[in-house]
């Protein structure tokens, strides 16, 4: 993934290109598309809080510009706010079909973020969203086949909380129809369209059919959005990747986070080189090895890349914090406690 610099860096063009966008005068034109090229990299690199300020200010001029309300509300749900972006799903999605699936997206989350999903609160949601999905969808399936694939996840989800069995609403033979679109449109350089193929294999549960159709989207998948939306796709809404998940399962998922892990990025060093002399002699003399050490360390959290270091203070930090608990009790009591002198000396 990226590494902190290469945000910072392109923050340093987001206030940049966005102080120009508003002094420009007659040059509005190219300081906009230079704006919307940098929200089209924010969104491939997954910042979506850089995403929302950029669109966010890009309405200011452009209030109308579908591309950037698609943008925008992606930038919300993807930061927890799908009611926030459900207002600005709703503006001109008769004149692109797209935004109706926004609604559906902002529905969906709603209903994944409900703690207890089968309740009459949560269900209305899970409703609206295979409502909107299928208007998008339906509308022209090989144009719009992507929403097929949330189409046949909501409607396993609906199956497994008592949802009417009808041949409408059974995700089997929907998942079987949506592999005869898949086939018919055959965008194989589409990366959309593989991980559509993934959720139809699975709707049709076909396990080995969903491992195969992965590695080909693995190998078209170019950018880090399109790995984390599948990722959490998978994890989120399809609910894989449990205790009791198969082997096939899980190896699936470790291929993604493995994906995203690795990921060199287009302004992230890439790995390091080391001759046979320099393994012979046991210390690599590699001139990018230091310059590189941040961007190779393992990313800890789920919430971000962060540095061993960053987990070594708040560990030290926390060695003068303490709970005091009865047995089988959470805890009673906390706040900060001394070390004894002892200790202080690296003794016991």
């Amino acid at each position: 993934m990226a590494s902190d610099l290469d945000k910072k860096n392109f923050q340093t063009k987001r206030m940049d290109a966005l102080f120009a966008l508003d002094t420009t005068g007659a040059s509005l034109v190219s300081a906009l598309s230079e704006v919307r090229d940098l929200a089209k990299k924010a969104r491939s690199r997954t910042w979506y809080d850089e995403l929302g300020i950029i669109t966010d200010r890009i309405r200011f001029y452009e209030p109308g510009d579908l591309q950037n309300i698609v943008y925008s509300a992606q930038s919300l749900v993807n930061r927890g706010m799908p009611f926030a972006a459900r207002p600005s799903t709703q503006e001109g999605r008769d004149e692109w079909y797209e935004l109706q699936g926004l609604l559906g997206r902002c529905a969906k989350q709603i209903f994944l973020d409900t703690p207890d999903r089968s309740s009459d609160r949560a269900r209305p949601y899970l409703a609206e969203a295979i409502t909107a999905y299928r208007a998008a969808y339906e509308k022209d399936p090989a144009k719009g086949f992507w929403h097929g694939g949330n189409i046949a996840a909501l409607l396993t989800i609906s199956r497994s909380l008592g949802g009417p069995v009808t041949p409408e609403t059974d995700p089997v033979t929907f998942s079987q129809g949506l592999k005869q679109v898949l086939d018919k449109v055959s965008a194989v350089s589409d990366p959309w369209w593989h991980s559509t193929y993934v959720e139809a294999e699975l709707g049709a549960r076909n396990w080995s059919g969903a491992a195969e159709r992965l590695k080909s989207f693995l190998d078209v998948a170019h950018e880090p959005f399109f790995v984390e939306s599948h990722l959490r796709q998978l994890t989120d809404v399809w609910a894989m990747g449990g205790q009791r998940s198969l082997p096939m399962v899980s190896a699936m998922l470790a291929l993604l986070r493995a994906r995203l892990l690795t990921w060199t990025g287009e302004e992230t060093p890439g790995p390091i080189q080391v001759s046979a002399a320099e393994v012979a002699k046991g210390v690599p003399d590699t001139s990018d090895l230091q310059k590189s050490r941040d961007e190779l360390q393992k990313t800890f959290g789920d919430t971000a890349p962060l540095s061993i270091d960053w987990w070594n203070l708040g560990s030290s930090r926390a060695r003068s914090v303490a709970a005091i608990c009865a047995p089988n009790e959470v805890g009673r009591a906390h706040g900060n406690w001394i070390p004894h002198q002892a200790e202080k000396q690296g003794g016991r």
